[in-house]
Order: C-alpha cells, then structure tokens, then sequence
C-alpha cells in the first residue's frame, strides 16, 4: 500500500505495516485459508473492506461485509488521505518482493475471463462509503489503467489477476 509518499519507506504490504494494529483474536492474519478456489471446482470468495472511523480518524480493516473488525492503521500513517470526504478512489493488485534479486511473486491463476468461468481470479463487488457512511456501487464510468494488460485487466468494475508474474 503506497503511504502517498511515492513507494518511499515505509511501505505497508499485508499487515507488515508501522502501526498496523491487530485487535481480532479470531481472525489469523496471514494463516493459509483452509478452503481455496479450484480451476473448475468449488470457488470461494471473503468480503473485505476499509473504511475510516467516524470517531478516530483510524483506517479500519473489516471482514466479511464489514460486519467483523479485524484491526486498524492509524490516521497518522495516511496524512494524505485527510478526513474526507474523498475526490478519488483508486484500487487495483500488486505483488511484492523485499529480495530485489528474485522474481517478483504471481498474483492470480495465469487465466482470463475469456477462459471462462471457475478459472480467473478477480475482485468484484467494489463499493464505496459515501458522505453519509452508506455502502454504494461503484460508479461504472470509471477511468481505467491496465499498464500490463497481458497480466490483469479490468471490467465492471472487476479487476481481473490473469496472467504470469510481472
């Protein structure tokens, strides 16, 4: 997660993040899911999300249609960001490897929507909070940036993890 100082540390990637605070016991972070999609088998989905406490100011990280909080970044780590409300929204998928010498990670299943369903991994449903901290769609006149579209592209809104590692 680029802290809008331009991918200078620190960075946040996961919850390897300064500050990050973890405050669901319930809820492994980082624990290897038991149930994981197969190409053509039984796929499974979680619904994630991020939104700013009314009272705080902190950035909460929410589970399952927010109804679980999992834990929180502190305001402070995002002093760009402000107290909204927000003129720009951006999201999208990235992979990161702190050993410069090696390739960087996968992200996705090496397929595309054209190859059908059950074989693509994506992430859908994205909504935002609006004004009055009420869950909406996103718009669907979206500008949209795919500077490798040979590894993901977008739909929607769907952004679809395709191809090989970039």
């Amino acid at each position: 997660m680029n802290l809008g100082n331009g991918y200078k540390p620190p960075l946040c990637y996961n919850t390897n993040c300064p500050g990050y605070v973890h405050t669901n016991p319930f809820v492994a972070l980082g624990a290897p899911y038991e149930q994981i999609s197969q190409t053509d088998g039984p796929q499974h989905s979680e619904t994630l999300g991020v939104t700013q406490d009314p009272r705080s100011g902190d950035w909460l990280f929410l589970w399952e249609e927010g109804d679980i909080p999992v834990g929180y970044f502190p305001k402070h780590l995002f002093p760009i960001l402000g107290n909204g409300p927000a003129t720009r929204i951006e999201w999208g998928g990235e992979t990161y490897n702190p050993l410069h010498n090696l390739p960087m990670p996968p992200m996705g299943s090496g397929h595309f929507p054209r190859d059908g369903p059950g074989k693509f991994s994506y992430v859908s449903r994205i909504r935002v909070v609006d004004a009055n901290r009420q869950l909406i769609d996103a718009p669907l006149d979206l500008e949209t940036i795919a500077d490798l579209p040979q590894c993901y592209g977008i739909e929607d809104p769907r952004v679809n993890y395709g191809g090989a590692s970039w």
